[in-house]
């Protein structure tokens, strides 16, 4: 783990000095979009949404339901979805139940301590499904404004309900996954984004539709509806295959890209981006930078790109082999990738006898040349999209990795913004995954580079955010409250540096004994988004400020957000013991003395 004297000093430079500097410097402008031929791609046109497509496109529509696309994400409706059932966690001893209740789908988690008594039960009603079913499918519910993640999925390759991806360990984030805008980003056809508030939209269209490749419709509709006749080529609306290969690649990429992490561009967001623009305009993906300086190679567009037959090639592209208006199934399927690979190579080209290929693979050249590997998603295999002779099945074998490197070429962006990406990058995965050798260091490359170019120039709001939290960690609290202050007054709108910045300086206005602006503070948090944190210090301040009842209210919000919320349990104890209510504080003090019994053992393990 990286020490803290290492994030403090940045080559010998104080944290504290380098800081104070560049407060004085300002914001830089918003980032401009890359110009482009398609009408489509200007950010004022609008979505019109699938159900107007099909108006005019019925026979392309009718090849899209039949993908995997058109079937993405739904609202959940209890009759289209796996039996109910129980699941029984290992690793934490909690139990899981699914069941049918008042007309919706149930997700059941019944807390337990040491000696398997219930401590807590935390139930929510399923609203969208997220996933084909063709491997699985997750959950979504929604709280008040706010959607969460179950912990549960449904695995069908082994038909069962297990733990979502990421929540397979004794101490997990149960109910607590927070979703944002980004989290259905590659899901869900559109969404109403609510004032820049990521943790609080509408999904308007559940399934990916036809304007996620083809851009927003408004001035397609329109043009046709006033000249029904008009024929050469269509500029209002972007045609994937008159894009050149790397525009035509990024439709595909927005979702399938498979990095470590990623940072928005400057002054954009990730929905930003539009078919037929750079997706580097808009978002970085990441991937671990090897020891010699190679990317590690574990998503199908960096495996792809390094494969030998798209680099001899200015053709070979996703849509050679999955066209999404013409998709092909069973022995069809195989046929067909047969025959593209086909086009460029001879069938007695392959090393093995003609009789040995149908035995082993049925003279199915992806069986071999793609084979099927293991993914890091619980349950399930998909096929290796490097294409070529693969001697072993590891042998994209774990290096230690020695930094980040972007997937795609982003030379063409101004070196600035490389460096405030990648630094975002890496202070993401530092958040996510504090206690993983391969981010160790990253705080520190993270603080030397944003204190580089805060000093040279202004940093957008999500910049400054990152750099306060980076403050906050190394506690530089005077320099952290700086900069939260700075994100509050020039960002107006609750966007996720607002957000971050609010419960940031919440938290040390509390420290520094201001119980009347962390109560502010705090509740302004609690109205961006759901967090047990939030709420625990907002009850806190309530109470030092005399509002008993609104105290009580909080600390029960933080545990009904996160029962292990041990914190919660002590100052109800203490609030109700010094009211004169013995009988509740009894029963809080159990509940702390048990769940810390239940915590001390699952972070053992």
């Amino acid at each position: 783990m990286i020490s803290q004297a290492q994030l403090l000093h940045v080559r010998g430079f104080p944290l504290l000095t380098a800081i104070s500097v560049f407060l004085l410097v300002g914001r830089n402008a918003d980032a401009q979009v890359t110009a482009s031929g398609w009408k489509n791609t200007r950010p004022g046109v609008r979505y019109v949404g699938t159900d107007k497509c099909v108006r005019c496109h019925p026979r392309e529509h009718a090849s899209y339901l039949k993908t995997t696309h058109s079937v993405s994400a739904a609202k959940t409706d209890p009759s289209k979805e796996p039996e109910s059932g129980t699941y029984e966690h290992p690793l934490s001893g909690f139990r899981y139940e699914v069941e049918r209740k008042n007309g919706r789908l149930v997700h059941r988690e019944i807390m337990r301590d040491v000696d398997g008594d219930s401590l807590a039960v935390t139930e929510h009603a399923m609203a969208y499904s997220i996933g084909s079913g063709t491997h699985g499918k997750s959950y979504l519910y929604a709280t008040g404004p706010f959607l969460g993640q179950s912990p549960l999925t449904w695995y069908q390759d082994i038909g069962s309900w297990e733990m979502s991806p990421g929540f397979d360990k004794p101490y997990h984030t149960s109910f607590r996954r927070n979703i944002r805008t980004g989290c259905v980003f590659c899901h869900v056809g559109s969404i109403d984004r609510k004032d820049g508030n990521p943790y609080q939209f509408q999904i308007l269209e559940t399934a990916i539709g036809c304007e996620r490749c083809h851009g927003p419709g408004e001035l397609h509709v329109k043009q046709y509806a006033e000249n029904p006749n008009a024929v050469g080529v269509d500029r209002t609306i972007v045609n994937p295959s008159k894009l050149d290969r790397e525009l035509a690649e990024a439709v595909c990429q927005q979702c399938h890209l498979q990095g470590a992490g990623k940072a928005t561009v400057s002054g954009q967001d990730q929905w930003d981006f539009r078919p037929g623009l750079p997706l580097i305009d808009f978002h970085i993906d990441y991937q671990f930078r090897l020891a010699n300086e190679q990317m590690r190679i574990v998503g199908h567009v960096e495996q792809l790109q390094s494969s030998e037959c798209y680099q001899k090639t200015d053709t070979l592209t996703c849509t050679t082999c999955h066209n999404p208006h013409d998709p092909h199934a069973g022995a069809e399927k195989a046929s067909f990738y047969r025959s593209v690979c086909l086009e460029c190579h001879r069938d007695e080209s392959c090393g093995k006898p003609r009789q040995q290929r149908i035995e082993l693979a049925d003279n199915n050249c992806h069986q071999c040349h793609m084979p099927r590997r293991e993914t890091n998603v619980t349950h399930a295999a998909l096929h290796h999209h490097r294409i070529g002779i693969h001697a072993t099945s590891d042998d994209e074998r774990q290096i230690a990795s020695t930094g980040l490197a972007p997937i795609l070429d982003i030379s063409k962006l101004p070196k600035r913004e490389r460096e405030r990406c990648a630094a975002i990058a890496k202070v993401g995965l530092l958040r996510s995954r504090p206690t993983h050798q391969e981010v160790q260091g990253f705080g520190y490359d993270a603080t030397e580079a944003l204190i580089r170019l805060k000093q040279t120039g202004p940093l957008d709001a999500l910049g400054d955010s990152t750099v306060a939290w980076l403050a906050l960690m190394q506690d530089q609290r005077p320099i952290a409250e700086q900069i939260a202050e700075e994100v509050l007054k020039n960002e107006s709108r609750p966007t996720l540096a607002r957000i971050e910045a609010t419960s940031m300086l919440g938290q040390i206005m509390f420290e520094k004994g201001d119980a009347k602006r962390a109560a502010e503070l705090f509740r302004q948090a609690t109205g961006y988004y759901r967090d047990a944190r939030d709420a625990f210090y907002l009850g806190l301040c309530l109470n030092n400020l005399g509002d008993v009842k609104g105290a009580i209210a909080s600390l029960n919000r933080s545990l009904e957000i996160d029962p292990t919320q041990v914190s919660a349990h002590a100052a109800l104890r203490a609030i109700y013991e010094a009211t004169d209510q013995p009988d509740k504080a009894a029963l809080h003090q159990q509940a702390q003395l048990k769940k810390t019994a239940l915590l001390q053992k699952l972070r053992k393990d």
